[in-house]
Formats: C-alpha cells, sequence, structure tokens
C-alpha cells in the first residue's frame, strides 16, 4: 500500500523540476529593476525567488500546481534587508513582473494570466506541459508552509489524513476559493483542528516559532543556498485502518452541528490567543470599520482564522457554497464512502 501511495505524491523528480524553474525565474528577474513610486527606480534591490505552498509542507499530489514568492532584497550600503511592498502596491509590482518575464521567456506569455482581485493578487501560468505555478509577492504564504510541513513531519498519521480529505475535497469540488468554495491550505487547517479537538494530535505547534524560522530564511535572502525546508519530505508509512477512521470521524465532526457548529464557530488552530466563537472574533474587531470588517470576514458563513493573519480563510464563501460544504460533510459522514486514497 505505501509504494502505491508513494507514487501519487510529489516525487523527488517533480520536486526538482520545480526547483529548475524557480532558479530560471530568478535568473530572468536578475534584470529586473523594481519601482516603487511610479518615479523613481530603486537601486541596489536584488529580486530573491522563493518556493511555498504544498510542495514544502508535503501536502502535494504528483503534478500538482507550485507557488513562487518574489521577495526583494536591498543590498545598500548599511546592510541587508528585505524590501517591504505594501498591499496597494502589489498590482502595479506583479504587472512589471509579469511584462518583464513574458518579454525574457515567450513560454511565459502563453496561458497566462494576472489574477489581481484575489486577497492576495497573483500572476498565473501553465506551461506547454500543463503544469501550472502561480507568482506573487506575499511571504504569509512561506510562514504558512513552515507551519504546515512541521506538522507532517512530526505526525505521519495526521499528513496521510490530510491528504485523504484533499483528495476527497477534490473529488467533491469543495476545493476553489476563486470560486468562493475552500482552499486546500484551509481544508488542511480544518483537518488540523478537528484532529486537536479530538485528541488525535498531541502536538500543538507555536505559530510564532514558524513565524521566526520564516524570517531566518528570508534574513538569508539567497533561495539558492540549501535549505531542509526544499527537500522532498519523506513519505512515513502509518495505520491505514486508523486513519480512515480518523477521516471519517472528520465528516462526521463537521457534519453534525453537535460537534461543531458553523454558525458560532470558529476554527482556530493558533497556539497564542485563539479565538473559538464568532462573538469572541467580532468584539475583537469592534474597533473597525464594516468595510475593514468586510475585508478581513467576508460572508461570515465559514470562520476560519488564518495561523498568522487577521483574516478569515473562509471569506469568499456564501451562503449557498456554505450549505455545499456542509453537505459534503454530512453525506460523506452517513454514507461513509470510500476513501480514495486509501484504497
Amino acid at each position: 500500500m505505501s509504494s502505491a501511495l508513494v507514487k501519487k505524491l510529489l516525487s523527488q523528480e517533480n520536486l526538482d523540476f520545480i526547483l529548475k524553474r524557480r532558479a530560471h525565474i530568478e535568473k530572468i528577474l536578475s534584470s529586473f529593476k523594481l519601482n516603487l513610486d511610479e518615479t523613481s527606480i530603486e537601486k541596489n534591490i536584488v529580486p530573491k525567488v522563493f518556493l511555498y505552498g504544498s510542495s514544502v509542507s508535503g501536502t502535494s499530489f504528483l503534478g500538482g500546481d507550485a507557488d513562487y514568492s518574489v521577495v526583494f532584497e536591498d543590498i545598500s550600503a548599511d546592510g541587508k534587508y528585505i524590501v517591504d511592498i505594501s498591499r496597494t502596491a502589489h498590482e502595479r509590482v506583479l504587472s512589471s513582473l509579469y511584462h518583464h518575464l513574458c518579454a525574457s521567456d515567450s513560454s511565459f506569455s502563453s496561458r497566462s494570466q494576472r489574477i489581481f482581485k484575489a486577497r492576495i493578487p497573483i500572476l498565473q501560468f501553465q506551461e506547454v506541459g500543463g503544469h501550472k505555478f502561480d507568482v506573487s509577492l506575499s511571504t504569509d504564504g512561506i510562514k504558512n508552509s513552515v507551519l504546515l510541513r512541521s506538522y507532517m513531519q512530526v505526525n505521519p498519521r495526521l499528513r496521510l489524513g490530510v491528504l485523504s480529505a484533499k483528495q476527497w475535497g477534490r473529488e467533491h469540488s469543495i476545493l476553489n476559493a476563486r470560486k468562493g468554495f475552500i482552499s486546500p491550505y484551509a481544508l488542511t487547517i480544518m483537518y488540523i483542528y478537528f484532529m486537536r479537538e479530538t485528541k488525535r494530535l498531541s502536538c500543538f505547534l507555536d505559530e510564532n516559532a514558524s513565524a521566526e524560522e520564516t524570517s531566518k530564511l528570508l534574513k538569508q535572502a539567497d533561495a539558492n543556498i540549501k535549505t531542509p525546508f526544499y527537500d522532498l519530505l519523506p513519505f512515513v508509512s502509518s495505520d491505514i485502518e486508523e486513519v480512515r477512521q480518523d477521516v471519517y470521524a472528520f465528516f462526521k465532526f463537521f457534519g453534525d452541528p453537535d460537534n461543531f457548529d458553523f454558525d458560532s464557530s470558529v476554527i482556530d488552530i493558533r497556539n497564542n490567543n485563539p479565538v473559538h466563537t464568532k462573538e469572541k472574533w467580532l468584539d475583537c474587531l469592534k474597533t473597525i470599520s464594516d468595510e475593514e470588517r468586510w475585508h478581513l470576514l467576508g460572508h461570515q458563513v465559514l470562520l476560519l482564522r488564518d495561523p498568522f493573519e487577521s483574516h478569515n480563510l473562509g471569506r469568499s464563501v456564501d451562503f449557498f457554497r456554505g450549505e455545499a460544504i456542509r453537505e459534503a460533510f454530512r453525506t460523506s459522514a452517513v454514507k461513509k464512502e470510500k476513501i480514495t486514497l486509501l484504497e
């Protein structure tokens, strides 16, 4: 069973290809000139490209998409530091990056799109062979990936459960945040929360430690330096039947309001100042405007707190898609469908 499972996951060959592409993008961007205020070119700024997402966290399937973050390092005389690019400038800087990439390599211009209405603006590319990858300016994804990798590394049972849940989410068409559902990352947070709440998971990792690890990674500011976060996370076998029962319990946990009430509860895996109820979260945000609250929480149908940022990972889920997500959990709990990845 383990060998069959491994063949479905990200391979070393896949990862090498993704890292080679990272180096290619960084090489192209070495001649990119950052313009922050539309009037002057920033000098002594060096773009660095970092890999993040499921390829790093150990939750990627074979042929999965890749995610890259472009970070700008200032190497002026007074030392090195990372340039902080405000969210309002992301769209303009990404547009410049897009034109630079397309002008340098024609393969970038085919099947590409600029997705700027998302909370995190991205450039999305699809290569001739069908491989997709995104480019953003956000370092949030790096922090998230470091935290998830730590969880997957210390608990193989959790990792296999997450992979099984992601496959299930794909099959039920609930994993698409851009279409108003949830992201694979959000579903992973839901699974970790379930494992913690049901005492199946004893290790509660400190998100601050992951933030510090990310800071160190960025401060070295050389994505070419060998880092353990780019090593393929080895697959460690687990008791398949135990994981299968975990996944069924996961369906029941979120499919039964007696276990989890979507209308009043918050999914939060933070160790520091966690928020467990909608009332408390709203109270924490009472000093901000309605517009700011909407930007952070969205429809408030599914409240899923990001481990690092102040926003709701389920902000795009409206009533009807929320019902579709709940129904997927309810029906899967009742029918006890086959867990495809484990068969």
